[in-house]
């Protein structure tokens, strides 16, 4: 009785230290309309950078029109080989690319830049709720 009571106690304690230090203000999509609005004043990759970095991102490979079978799958984001793509100007991918951004399973946001790394939009990004509620499929 003595050892049911004890862990009683610590995982009451636990799940009140977890509230007040851990998950306690956690709000992805709160999260993610707040870098929302201000990823929106943003102008070039270095703006958006500054805000928050990607951990992944995609290259955009047009042929005469952008559609979401032109985008490669995901890349981890490297800052340091992404800025001496940059700068170098040697491999940059002539269609644009794009910064993901997850913040839940149901919060994403991607960045669309042009080749120069200028931004082009900010739109809502594919999540696995999407995949789930069925809205991935065309007709």
């Amino acid at each position: 009785m003595k050892v049911v009571l004890g862990l009683l106690a610590v995982g009451v304690i636990g799940i009140v230290l977890l509230i007040k230090f851990g998950f306690g203000d956690y709000d992805p999509a709160k999260q993610a309309e707040e870098f929302r609005a201000e990823v929106e004043s943003a102008k070039t990759w270095e703006d958006v950078l500054a805000l928050k970095a990607p951990k992944t991102w995609a290259i955009i490979d047009y042929d005469n029109e952008y559609s979401a079978s032109a985008r490669s799958s995901p890349r981890k984001f490297k800052e340091e080989d992404f800025r001496a793509m940059m700068q170098k100007g040697t491999d940059v991918p002539p269609g644009g690319f794009i910064f993901e951004y997850v913040f839940s399973a149901g919060e994403a946001i991607d960045v669309t830049f042009d080749a120069s790394g200028a931004v082009l939009s900010v739109e809502d990004g594919v999540t696995s709720a999407d995949l789930l509620d069925g809205n991935l499929l065309t007709d």
